[in-house]
């Protein structure tokens, strides 16, 4: 079996196509021929070396994120079977022909979706709905900042924010500001021009779907008891907690759960029409060198997808 990972850390040159046994449908999994998967910044970072060493039991593979259909069930699956398209996301590489995933952490696509399309949705979808509901607990009246608005975590934080009752004020370059409304962004900053830390407009949450504004930096644009929230894992999913402690205005992190019943969630209000994907491009993955450039430009709208059925 083929797959797509690298042995050593460092720069996209890294990337190879590397050799895998095939997986088995261990009790309580299912192997998934995997069509497409999506790229996130983590699977850059990881890459670079910049969450630790990860390849010192193998190669390591790329994706989180996975969409493809089911071709052997294990002992005790009763919930999918052989043939059902699923969804999902795992931390142990999706950028394979097969990979083995538990059964309970897969969702069906449904029959109006592509799969390159559902491929994109896990790890993003599961981010923006814990910012908005497990950690803010967005409240209707609430005006919320959301610097980072046009990427694949930003576009679901805003209209997730948006059906929560909250007025957003997204925060992107000129490039994106035009189509920004469509998706339920009240106002609109473009940050080629104005700060978005500055001005007199106050807000009951700041969230940085980018991660390059610290928590002091926005402190001025918060009400007295105002929410900074980065996607930024460290260091402050250890620090912010403590600090926290005795002060009005607070600081967070999110850090993302793998909660099957909230990707369910998302993606029949996706069915419904009601959320929005955004999917910039599909690439192959005999062209994932040139798909990595491009998330690394940090300028991609919504998200990138990447073909492995039949490419590799």
């Amino acid at each position: 079996m083929r797959a797509i990972g690298y042995t050593q850390h460092g720069d996209i040159d890294k990337l190879q196509v590397i050799d895998k046994p095939r997986p088995k449908a261990w009790l309580g999994h299912v192997v998934v021929d995997v069509h497409s998967i999506a790229l996130n910044p983590l699977d850059y970072r990881f890459r670079r070396g910049e969450m630790g060493p990860d390849v010192l039991l193998g190669p390591r593979l790329i994706g989180r994120d996975f969409a493809g259909t089911v071709s052997a069930v294990g002992a005790g699956v009763t919930t999918v079977g052989i043939g059902d398209r699923v969804m999902g996301m795992t931390l142990f590489g999706t950028a394979a022909q097969q990979i083995s995933v538990r059964a309970s952490k897969v969702v069906k696509i449904p029959d109006s979706m592509d799969e390159s399309t559902a491929a994109t949705i896990p790890l993003v979808g599961f981010t923006a709905y814990q910012i908005v509901h497990d950690r803010l607990r967005i409240q209707p009246g609430q005006h919320v900042l959301v610097h980072g608005a046009s990427g694949g975590v930003g576009t679901y934080v805003v209209q997730l924010a948006k059906l929560a009752g909250a007025k957003v004020t997204a925060v992107a370059s000129y490039r994106n500001i035009e189509w920004l409304p469509s998706i339920g962004a009240d106002d609109m900053i473009d940050y080629t021009q104005i700060d978005c830390c500055s001005g007199t407009e106050q807000y009951d949450a700041f969230i940085d779907c980018y991660g390059n504004k610290s928590f002091a930096l926005t402190r001025s644009v918060l009400k007295e008891d105002g929410i900074y929230l980065t996607v930024e894992p460290f260091p402050g999913v250890f620090t912010e907690p403590v600090l926290n402690l005795g002060r009005r205005q607070k600081g967070m992190v999110v850090v993302v759960q793998n909660k099957i019943e909230q990707l369910q969630e998302l993606v029949d209000l996706i069915e419904a029409g009601t959320v929005q994907t955004v999917v910039q491009q599909v690439y192959s993955a005999t062209e994932i060198h040139t798909a990595f450039e491009q998330l690394e430009t940090k300028h991609t709208r919504g998200k990138l997808a990447v073909r492995i059925l039949g490419e590799l």
